[in-house]
C-alpha cells in the first residue's frame, strides 16, 4: 500500500512549475462540459510520503463512464488513457518524515465526442493502486 494522498481538479488550462511545485490554472474546478469537449487539463496534487521519495512511480489517468468502464469517445470505440511516471525528489533542509508535495498538469486537446447527458469520471491509478478520481457531466 502506497499511502499517498492525491487530489484530481479539472481546468480549462493549467501549467506546472518544476522548481517551484507550484500549477497556474484558468478555469479550475469545472464539472460540467459540452460536446465536443473545449481543451481541458487535469490536475493531479499528489503528497509523496517521504518513504516513497526518490523512486519512480507509473501513473495512469483513464477516463470511465458511470459504470466504471473504459469511455468510449467516438464511433470507433476510442478511449481515453494517459500513462507516465513521475520521481519526487528530497529538498535539502526539509525535515526527515516530511510528505512531498508533487504537482502533475495533462492538457487535453478539444473535441472528445462524449455522450450528451451522460456522467463520465477521471480516475488516477499511482503504481496500480486508485488514488483520486474527478467525475463531471456532459450537457444536453
Amino acid at each position: 500500500m502506497l499511502d499517498m494522498e492525491a487530489t484530481l481538479l479539472l481546468a480549462n488550462s493549467a501549467e506546472s512549475h518544476a522548481q517551484s511545485g507550484m500549477v497556474n490554472a484558468l478555469g479550475l474546478g469545472w464539472s460540467v462540459t459540452g460536446t465536443p469537449t473545449p481543451p481541458a487539463a487535469l490536475v493531479l496534487m499528489v503528497k509523496v510520503p517521504w518513504d516513497q521519495t526518490n523512486i519512480r512511480h507509473k501513473v495512469e489517468l483513464e477516463l470511465v463512464d458511470q459504470d466504471g468502464h473504459p469511455a468510449t469517445i467516438n464511433d470507433q470505440g476510442g478511449t481515453v488513457r494517459v500513462d507516465g511516471s513521475f520521481e519526487a525528489g528530497r529538498p535539502a533542509g526539509i525535515i526527515p518524515g516530511t510528505p512531498i508535495d508533487t504537482t502533475l498538469v495533462i492538457n487535453l486537446s478539444p473535441g472528445m465526442a462524449l455522450t450528451a447527458g451522460a456522467a463520465y469520471q477521471w480516475r488516477v491509478e499511482i503504481d496500480g493502486e486508485v488514488v483520486a478520481s474527478r467525475s463531471f457531466q456532459v450537457r444536453r
